[in-house]
């Protein structure tokens, strides 16, 4: 008999759904970014079957229950409505990391590379880098054809000036790892960082945005509500918080589609994104008929189109995961506490978490990054990560000093039930707690000041291990110390043996992964997955996806 993920929560319950929701993917084995020549056109393509279902299997990240109606006659037009989860709330230039794999990202700004299937770095909107002395210093080369939506070219001196600016805004950390770049040409410039630290080179490729400074300086307002970039569509219309909508552009520079990802290549004519705070509301409007497609579509309300004939479900993972950071403040409790820290790591228990929030689409974490991280040791999984003990949980918390303080939970909206589970876990161990919640700006703006709460429930994205430990751990990462107020400045030594290419080894690897978890200064709740529901009257005629397993609409194709 085939059950069905919400038959087979019924049947077995929370006991068995951690199990049964570890379809675990290999770690992503990239390269190290440093890419002299484009790729072509071997894109992420997606599942492209026969008609009618693909199944997912356990090394499968393309989703489960795709209708794909291959060979059909493609539509002359196409124009799609799009329920998303988050939004930008502006389309300026100058971004932090909020949102930062957002939907609507790759739609406004093209970025100099990106991803391919194998989680390796190809270029994008660049014509290639390389490195020639280990990835300390890159040449880039750009095509001499790139423009603008408005047909002005873009150089170099754009470029540098971009990264330059971005530098001095400093509002992603990773800016502060590049030392200084040069234009070498019309169409070259020349990158040189601090360090050669694994994911530096990776995150600058993908934040760095080609456009146009004649144009930034022209809007008046840094692009804050309408933009002029390099991508193939245009947003037409923008509304804050509401919806953003895009149109194919005819004049898109890159007139050889050949060179790009099959996940870019732009197919469709309109995209309009419609943002849902609430996954009911998304729910609702999916069956209204509202939008075609629903993206990251909460798992309570996701769960009910499984199995259903008229609509395809896309699950797949980013690489990020759900994590508790504790705080490192000395006048905290848990600052100060290894043994509280791991009273409560103890008392967590995935399963309940996995198959009450996440209805059973998400999986266990053996580190505060999750296995897609570049350096990821798959014999972690094979370790002892705190498993929910009760009783151990209470000897730890007997040889603490805890003392009946009301602890605080930092989190989003978002992070709610998580926390209310995480609540009622302490209580049964004996540990008051309470939460500290606010908008997501407010979230933002407080999350590194570890005075103000006990532990910090997050969901922190990396391209590698070390570029994670390095925004959390590095004692001196901010002004406050680490990402959660700490100054441990022995982990700090570990962490910096893994910032080289030659020191991202698996024995110094290993030794930070090894301290962290055994100070327990953050813990790997789960790793939550995606879901992506869409409506199959959309004929989908070929499904494409990018490095994650994410449909990517624009790129897809449909019939008439």
């Amino acid at each position: 008999m085939n059950l069905t993920r919400r038959d087979f929560l019924k049947t077995l319950g929370i006991g068995s759904v951690g199990t049964a929701a570890m379809l675990a993917l290999a770690a992503c084995g990239g390269n190290g970014g440093s890419t002299g020549t484009n790729t072509g056109s071997t894109g992420s393509t997606g599942t492209t079957g026969t008609t009618g279902t693909v199944g997912k299997t356990a090394d499968d990240n393309s989703g489960t229950n795709i209708t794909v109606n291959e060979g059909g006659e493609e539509a002359d037009y196409v124009e799609l409505i799009v329920g998303v989860a988050n939004m930008w709330d502006t389309p300026t230039t100058w971004r932090s990391n909020i949102a930062n794999d957002s939907y609507c990202g790759r739609l406004i700004f093209e970025s100099l590379g990106q991803q391919d299937a194998d989680c390796n770095w190809v270029p994008w909107a660049a014509k290639g880098w390389t490195t020639n002395d280990k990835g300390f210093t890159y040449d880039f080369e750009l095509y001499d054809y790139m423009k603008d939506q408005e047909g002005t070219p873009i150089t170099a001196d754009d470029i540098v000036w971009f990264v330059n600016t971005s530098i001095e805004k400093a509002q992603k950390p990773n800016w502060r790892n590049i030392e200084s770049i040069t234009a070498t040409g019309e169409h070259s410039f020349q990158v040189k960082l601090t360090q050669n630290q694994v994911g530096v080179i990776e995150n600058f490729v993908f934040d760095t945005f080609p456009v146009s400074r004649a144009a930034v300086e022209a809007s008046g307002d840094d692009f804050a509500t309408t933009c002029v970039s390099t991508s193939a569509y245009k947003l037409v219309s923008f509304t804050s918080g509401v919806e953003m909508v895009f149109e194919k552009n005819p004049d898109y520079w890159q007139t050889d589609l050949s060179l790009l990802q099959n996940d870019v290549v732009p197919r469709v004519d309109k995209v309009t994104l419609k943002l849902f705070s609430e996954a009911s509301q998304m729910g609702n409007a999916l069956e209204a008929g509202d939008i075609q497609f629903a993206m990251g579509l909460g798992a309570s309300v996701a769960i009910l189109y499984e199995g259903n004939p008229d609509f395809s479900m896309q699950e797949y993972t980013m690489p990020n995961g759900i994590q508790l950071f504790f705080s490192g403040a000395e006048n905290m409790p848990c600052g100060t506490d290894e043994n509280l820290r791991k009273a409560i790591a103890y008392c967590i228990n995935p399963d309940l978490i996995i198959s009450s929030v996440y209805q059973g689409y998400a999986g266990y974490m053996y580190d505060t990054a999750n296995e897609k991280a570049q350096g990821y040791l798959q014999k972690w999984k094979e370790e002892e990560y705190y498993p929910y003990d009760v009783e151990k949980a209470k000897e730890c918390l007997a040889a603490s000093n805890y003392e009946g303080q009301t602890l605080i939970i930092l989190c989003g909206g978002g992070f709610k039930s998580t926390a209310e589970i995480l609540i009622s876990a302490m209580d049964a161990i004996g540990v008051k707690s309470e939460i500290l919640t606010g908008d997501m700006a407010w979230v933002q703006a407080n999350r590194l000041d570890g005075t103000i709460y006990d532990m910090f429930i997050n969901q922190v994205g990396c391209v590698s291990l070390a570029a994670q430990w390095s925004i959390r751990f590095d004692p001196n990462g901010y002004a406050t110390g680490d990402g959660t107020s700490r100054h441990d400045y022995e982990l700090g030594e570990l962490l910096y043996k893994t910032w080289t290419q030659d020191g991202y080894t698996e024995e110094n690897i290993d030794a930070v992964h090894t301290y962290i978890k055994e100070h327990m200064y953050a813990y790997g709740m789960v790793d939550n997955h995606v879901l992506n529901v869409w409506n199959n009257n959309v004929n989908m005629i070929e499904c494409v996806n990018d490095y994650s397993g994410c449909v990517r609409v624009q790129a897809c194709r449909f019939g008439k």
